[in-house]
């Protein structure tokens, strides 16, 4: 039952041996990473992943650290655009005493995109703030707080 969770899943679920060699994925991240019928089992991380490098059984991965503190990655999608995902890993030694990795994909394209977005509308607030010298200033009265503009 548990694999059967873990095969549908709508997180792309990667695991890759001490070797760099995929030994199971779901069909998530067969959809992620493939674009009709192929199969990522018995393929080498570094194929898949660029820049990606197993070292002493440990797979490091090259993603970058956005301001909101995810670890994530942009990757080419089937349909031509960019999605961001989320990635978590982590490691194991399995029963037959081999390390085993295993990488979490998350579709996280359309929160990246809000933040981002949102980080657009706030510099262009901040921007028409300065310009019209006008000064803001908030107060949470519940919890004592305030939290003023650099014009104020």
């Amino acid at each position: 039952m548990f694999r059967m969770i873990i095969e549908n899943a709508p997180v792309g679920v990667l695991v890759v041996d001490e070797h760099g060699t995929v030994v199971f994925c779901n069909k998530s991240a067969e959809a992620i990473f493939l674009s009709s019928g192929g199969k990522l089992a018995g393929a080498k991380i570094s194929s898949i992943l660029p820049g990606t490098l197993v070292v002493g059984g440990d797979l490091l991965l090259r993603i970058f650290h956005p301001d909101a503190g995810r670890d994530s990655i942009a990757l080419h999608s089937i349909q031509g655009g960019v999605n961001k995902y989320e990635i978590r890993q982590s490691a194991f030694v399995n029963d037959d005493w081999r390390w085993l990795n295993i990488v979490m994909f998350n579709d996280a394209t359309s929160w990246v995109d809000a933040e981002n977005a949102l980080k657009a509308q706030e510099k262009r607030w901040n921007l028409a703030l300065q310009g019209s010298q006008i000064g803001v200033f908030e107060s949470d009265l519940r919890k004592g707080t305030g939290i003023a503009s650099d014009t104020w």
